[in-house]
């Protein structure tokens, strides 16, 4: 376990320092700058082990989704693999992770990893994160006078029974509070009002936010996951500066997997090796 928390250690540190630069590369973002965030993000996760086959698309809301078979890998890993790639690129598309059992989802122009990174033009859809609905619309929590503490106490969540999001309802949610309803919803949009910590949130087709097949999105302050169609039963959120963050934050306990160490020190080194590249 000591070598476990030294290994995040060091690759946290190195998601800080890249974060202090340009990244990506001035002459990247002249060209297209979300086209080669996603780039390197996936970049990033083929060289922390994400197989080659991974499947990789666009959903109905133009969201790029990286899906894995949850029997197939270690979860937890590669959640907080993703995480810290789509991190230390100073990403800020629209982006989630799914993980399923047995059917894949469906998704548009689905392809692998390894045929996305050998035509990296299969990205130029890519789009940004929209604004966050708070930023859209100040009037939906101005009225609250109990929202006074500091915005990372709570997400906005935006459910709605009918796709597009129309006639959602907004749910000023507390992280690390798994949310679950008796009946389900079609559409759903999550929203960081924080101007400073990433917001990662997680929807579920079923209750209780357990039993698999999770979808996840790494949201940037002050945007928005953007609406998205998806049934969802339960969801959960979390705050980049939470004490459970990048571990299993809905369960909120340690991870204890033995491979996972061998994978954070691959993604270290790429990261390394892209820092060298750089200088």
């Amino acid at each position: 376990m000591a070598q476990l928390t030294f290994l995040f250690s060091v690759i946290i540190t190195l998601v800080n320092f890249c974060s202090a630069l340009d990244w990506p590369f001035p002459t990247m973002t002249e060209v297209n700058g979300t086209y080669w965030q996603a780039f390197n993000y996936l970049s990033c996760l083929n060289a922390s082990h994400f197989p080659g086959d991974t499947l990789v698309g666009y959903d109905d809301a133009g969201i790029l989704v990286v899906a894995l078979n949850s029997s197939l890998v270690n979860t937890t890993a590669a959640d907080q693999i993703r995480t810290t790639c789509y991190i230390a690129f100073r990403s800020r598309f629209k982006n989630a992770l799914e993980f399923y059992d047995t059917e894949a989802p469906e998704l548009e122009d689905a392809t692998t990893l390894s045929a996305v990174l050998a035509q990296p033009q299969y990205l130029s859809r890519t789009e940004p994160w929209p604004p966050a609905r708070s930023r859209r619309n100040h009037s939906s929590i101005s009225s609250n006078t109990t929202l006074t503490r500091r915005t990372e106490e709570y997400y906005e969540m935006f459910l709605s029974e009918y796709s597009g999001c129309a006639s959602s309802d907004l749910i000023l949610t507390y992280p690390l509070e798994c949310m679950s309803y008796a009946s389900s919803f079609t559409s759903l949009e999550f929203s960081n009002p924080s101007s400073k910590y990433i917001l990662r949130g997680y929807a579920w087709p079923h209750h209780d936010c357990t039993k698999g097949n999770e979808k996840s999105y790494v949201v940037g302050p002050g945007s928005s996951s953007g609406c998205f169609k998806r049934t969802t039963y339960s969801y959960y959120g979390v705050f980049q500066d939470d004490d459970c963050y990048g571990v299993e934050e809905y369960n909120c306990q340690e991870a204890t997997t033995n491979d996972i160490s061998s994978i954070i020190m691959t993604g270290a080194v790429y990261l390394m090796m892209a820092l060298l590249a750089s200088s």
